[in-house]
């Protein structure tokens, strides 16, 4: 039998219902199948009785689960009619449709001439059974010849259906120009031609040409340069395109994955500089990583700089550094002073570690005295604890005295910084000093 796709069906997929006006015309058997088009799924089969349904008036209601599905979706509805079977829109074209149409004409003429001459044969059979057996199974092969016309008439609709289908899967397939990228969109596959040397398949500029790889694959490109090699005034140089993430992100999965080149929301290309260290984090030796520092050759005219801006360094022009002390109001030693009382002036200068950079000490007692440091963060216990440096000042009644040298790093204090002055040398010696016969200068940080 011929059958019809109805168009415009009404769908309640939480009721899991399907209603049309056409149906009030047909029986439950009458409709053979009903096709979600948007998730390709069948939801009535007359032959699947998992798949069947009940039929009130113009309404069907499915045994199949549609409640996951939308209304809106697209149905393609078949049903059994005396008409022919009309193909869905863009199928076919005009002209083919009108070469079927012409066909099944045909096909109706030639019934009804096979129906005249069944008539005839009715007559013919009325004289002799056994022509009217010979007459019964030509008309079986008529049946026979019409079902086999039915089934390839079926097969016509499923190719229309696959036909849809593949265009619609095509369709999905496209992106749109400017619009983000979909977790699990389709792509197209582009192929190429090999053509081990550089060469066009287009006869002429403005003909339609292929994409060409060489015997490795490698797409042939213009424009490439040669490592190694000068630049050439004018050359054809190649543009990088880039995605924009307004925070640094990869688009690679893993390590190893094929990934983008990210820019921010200003254009601006993110890097990052695997030598770069925190601030105020700790190095790993032969793990951190360094920068060489550059430094500025310039030995006539130094450039100077505003508050908060960077600088580089400056160097002559055989590359040492140039450099030059510089006291700053916020750093420098802090001077201590002590003129001696009558004792042995046990002193704490600093109670915790500390770095001593001048010393110096006068004696008007004609004799000489003797200046003791101690690594210590109290006032030493003379005669007990062991100073770290003993050091003799020369006496006079007219002044005398010793300006110690001290190295350009200083005299490190571990624990911290103190003093006393005896007129013994030795570490026992604990004899103290007369009254202002000493002065002791120290500068220490």
């Amino acid at each position: 039998m011929a059958k019809i796709r109805l168009t415009a069906p009404t769908f309640d997929a939480s009721l899991k219902t399907v209603t049309h006006a056409s149906f009030s015309d047909v029986t439950l058997a009458g409709i053979q199948l009903i096709v979600n088009v948007t998730d390709q799924v069948i939801i009535y089969n007359f032959a699947d009785t998992a798949k069947g349904g009940t039929l009130a008036g113009d309404v069907l209601t499915l045994e199949y689960d549609t409640t996951t599905m939308d209304d809106t979706d697209e149905l393609m509805i078949l049903v059994e009619d005396g008409v022919a079977y009309q193909l869905p829109s863009g199928a076919a074209t005009a002209a083919n449709q009108a070469t079927i149409i012409a066909a099944v004409d045909g096909v109706e003429a030639t019934l009804t001439t096979i129906d005249g001459r069944v008539d005839g044969l009715e007559t013919l059979a009325t004289a002799t059974n056994t022509k009217l057996d010979t007459v019964i199974g030509h008309v079986d092969g008529i049946e026979t010849t019409l079902t086999t016309i039915d089934g390839r008439v079926d097969g016509l609709e499923t190719s229309n259906s696959a036909i849809q289908t593949a265009v619609e899967l095509i369709d999905n397939a496209i992106g749109v120009e400017d619009a983000p990228e979909t977790a699990g969109g389709g792509l197209m596959m582009s192929g190429t031609v090999r053509r081990d040397t550089a060469a066009s398949s287009a006869g002429t500029t403005g003909d339609n040409a292929t994409l060409n790889t060489d015997s490795l694959g490698r797409l042939w490109v213009s424009g490439a340069a040669v490592e190694d090699a000068a630049e050439t005034a004018g050359g054809i140089l190649l543009m990088a395109g880039s995605v924009r993430r307004d925070t640094a992100a990869s688009s690679a999965g893993t390590t190893g994955d094929n990934a983008t080149i990210n820019t921010d929301s200003v254009g601006a290309l993110w890097t990052r500089d695997t030598a770069t260290q925190v601030d105020d984090a700790a190095f790993t030796p032969a793990t951190g990583r360094v920068m060489p520092v550059g430094y500025l050759a310039d030995e006539t005219a130094t450039d100077s700089v505003d508050e908060g801006d960077a600088g580089v360094a400056r160097m002559t022009l055989d590359r040492k550094q140039i450099h030059a002390n510089y006291a700053h109001a916020a750093g420098g030693a802090t001077p201590y002073k002590l003129v001696s009382a009558a004792t042995t002036n046990a002193t704490s200068v600093k109670a915790s570690a500390g770095t001593v950079y001048m010393i110096t000490a006068s004696n008007v007692n004609a004799a000489v005295r003797y200046l003791k440091l101690y690594n210590k963060a109290s006032a030493p216990t003379v005669g007990t604890d062991v100073p770290v440096l003993t050091l003799a000042i020369p006496g006079n009644t007219a002044g005398a005295g010793t300006n110690i040298p001290v190295p350009t790093v200083g005299i490190n204090f571990s624990t911290g910084i103190a003093f006393a002055l005896t007129t013994e040398a030795t570490d026992a010696g604990s004899t103290g000093v007369a009254l202002s016969e000493i002065v002791v200068n120290l500068a220490y940080a």
